[in-house]
């Protein structure tokens, strides 16, 4: 009977060393089928790094051409501003100048105004002191 025994006790670990066994089978085949889900998982993962990372330079470089564009823009106005404020200066001595070339013509006509009066009141003073109070066509053109 011991000899059952042990028989039976080696077919208890021997079934026991099967089913192990499968256990261990299920398991690594369970564990591959992870591996090759993970594997996919790291693939797309991937993928969409480099995709992003693509996008990110492009973006870069569409930022650094905006830049870019922008520092021109602003050359470009600070170079009009200037120009127009060299313009608007002068304008305004142009303008300063003007405006004593038309003092002086104003003041001029004013002092040639008061000489003609002066001359007329003069001729019409002389042509009164005449005798016969004669006129002279001259005073008549004279006359206002």
């Amino acid at each position: 009977m011991p000899m059952l025994q042990d028989l039976d006790l080696l077919a208890n670990r021997i079934s026991r060393l099967v089913s192990y066994s499968e256990r261990l089978k299920s398991e690594r085949s369970e564990l591959l089928s992870r591996v090759k889900l993970l594997e996919q998982e790291r693939t797309t993962l991937r993928d969409q790094l480099s995709t992003q990372q693509t996008e990110y330079v492009s973006m870069a470089e569409v930022v650094t051409q905006h830049q870019i564009e922008m520092q021109k823009a602003k050359e470009v106005a600070e170079d009009a501003q200037e120009s127009l404020y060299t313009e608007l200066i002068q304008q305004q001595e142009e303008l300063a100048q003007l405006r004593q070339r038309l003092q002086y013509s104003e003041t001029k006509a004013s002092t040639l105004e008061k000489a003609a009066l002066l001359a007329r009141d003069q001729v019409t003073h002389i042509l009164d002191r005449l005798p016969n109070g004669a006129t002279s066509p001259i005073a008549e053109q004279l006359e206002p």
